[in-house]
């Protein structure tokens, strides 16, 4: 365990002993600082990355091994794609085809949608610039499109 890169398995390990003893803990609010520092001596790691890891999982509700593997393979294959930031109407008609289709989607997964139709690769941003100005679509309009 060298770096800032540690083994997936301890990161949960770690997560899971955090929850467990919050989990112990008759406190309304409970301590973290005692809660770190039990994880802290059981595993070796520091206080920083633990409280970093933790914040990551209150997040995004996994641990950030699991994080980094998403964006390292999303960067791998957005190597293959054609990049443009220029939105043209075949575009258009594919953002609004995929949207109307599965309005669910979140802007990660319409990228890759986009990807296997046009075989064009659009930030999130521009994505999301496209969709709010050209198509005039809102949250709120998608939200009501899954009702």
């Amino acid at each position: 365990m060298t770096g800032n890169y540690f083994n997936k398995r301890v990161e949960e390990d770690c997560i899971e002993s955090i929850e467990r003893l919050l989990a112990e803990s008759y406190h309304v609010r409970p301590k973290m600082k005692p809660v770190f520092r039990r994880v802290k001596s059981r595993y070796s790691i520091s206080t920083r990355a633990l409280r970093k890891w933790w914040k990551h999982y209150a997040y995004w509700s996994e641990v950030p091994a699991i994080t980094r593997e998403k964006v390292r393979r999303f960067r791998r294959l957005s190597r293959k794609w054609r990049r443009t930031r220029v939105i043209n109407d075949t575009i258009v008609n594919a953002l609004q085809s995929i949207v109307d289709d599965n309005p669910e989607l979140y802007l990660d997964e319409i990228v890759e949608e986009l990807v296997k139709i046009s075989g064009v690769y659009l930030s999130l941003k521009t994505i999301w610039t496209a969709l709010h100005d050209k198509c005039g679509y809102s949250l709120q309009v998608c939200c009501d499109r899954v009702k």
